[in-house]
């Protein structure tokens, strides 16, 4: 199984205008939506956004993917796993509050995590964090990791700091960073 984070605007998501190449098995379609259904998501989800944050994000509502990386779900869930072993010394509340996809990671400040209905499929849920707060705890544990100097840990240090990029290049550009399995 893989976790596939992109840089993108959500109207790109919704509507499935871009598709994704998973190796040897070939192209994987993307669901396709009407303009109608994709702006009706985005209201209810700005509607649920309204209800749990101070002011909902400016995001860039139209463009392409900037960025596709794909993980082994074990690769992907290094980072938020170690916060959770650390976190008797290392207080990183969001990453251990990310242990699986889906999740959207706004390009606002923001202190919580908070789980809202999927604007792809209103019947399941979504993790809803800030990314500048996602940016900020990657670092940390970045940092955390450099100093313990043990190669059991660059494969998770690698993947923290794509993940960080991720983050930064999302908030750079206004844009929400989406994680799906």
């Amino acid at each position: 199984m893989s976790v596939a984070v992109y840089v993108m605007p959500l109207t790109t998501w919704l509507e499935g205008r871009f598709q994704t190449v998973f190796g040897a098995g070939g192209a994987s379609p993307r669901p396709r939506r009407t303009v109608e259904d994709v702006f009706q998501s985005l209201r209810e989800f700005g509607g649920l956004l309204d209800r749990v944050l101070a002011s909902r994000p400016e995001l860039t509502d139209t463009g392409p993917a900037l960025s596709a990386t794909i993980f082994s779900l074990e690769g992907f869930a290094g980072p938020f796993d170690l916060a959770q072993r650390w976190s008797y010394r290392l207080k990183l509340p969001l990453l251990c509050a990310l242990l699986e996809p889906p999740q959207i990671w706004l390009p606002v400040k923001f202190e919580h995590v908070f789980r809202v209905a999927a604007p792809w499929r209103p019947e399941s849920e979504v993790a809803v964090a800030s990314s500048a707060g996602v940016l900020a705890e990657l670092q940390r544990l970045e940092a955390a990791i450099l100093k313990e100097e043990r190669p059991d840990l660059d494969e998770t240090e690698r993947v923290a700091g794509r993940l960080r990029e991720s983050a930064a290049l999302g908030l750079e550009h206004g844009l929400p960073v989406i994680v799906e399995s």
